[in-house]
């Protein structure tokens, strides 16, 4: 499963990255009273036809990142067919065009499975569901997207 693909820009490519989770400990003993991130939930419904996108044509389905975190994409649903196995992807929103170029690709995305990112910066993110040749009769979704 390819989860990065060429991004079109450099600059773009800083935006996200893949996330990696990394672990370390500290012998102090202070604590730190630093306000936690607040998280944002987004909720996008669609529906997607046999060789079709949803990240462009005018149905751009775009959010703001408010601050430097964590990401994630989940489809919560898909009908009829909720077995099938569609693309989803992560990009950036560009709303002097009204357009997403998908920076994050999740080829093999299915119910309930999670593409997460890292973002370095705030900014307008976006997401996109695609159609990796299984669809046949359109389908509708729901991916809800959880971010800082």
């Amino acid at each position: 499963m390819s989860w990065f693909k060429t991004a079109a820009g450099a600059g773009l490519v800083a935006l996200m990255s893949l996330s990696v989770a990394c672990g370390g400990g500290s012998s102090s003993s202070s604590t730190s009273n630093a306000p936690s991130a607040v998280t944002f939930t987004d909720v996008f419904t669609g529906s997607l036809s046999q060789g079709g996108t949803s990240y462009g044509d005018g149905s751009v389905n775009h959010f703001t990142i408010h601050q430097a975190g964590n990401i994630s994409a989940t489809i919560t649903k898909l009908a009829p067919l909720g077995t099938i196995t569609v693309g989803l992807g992560l990009g950036v929103y560009d709303a002097g065009t009204d357009s997403c170029t998908l920076q994050l690709f999740g080829d093999s995305a299915k119910l309930n499975l999670t593409l997460n990112a890292s973002v370095q910066v705030a900014g307008e993110l976006c997401v996109g569901v695609y159609d990796v040749g299984n669809v046949n009769d359109p389908i509708t979704y729901e991916v809800t997207i959880v971010h800082t």
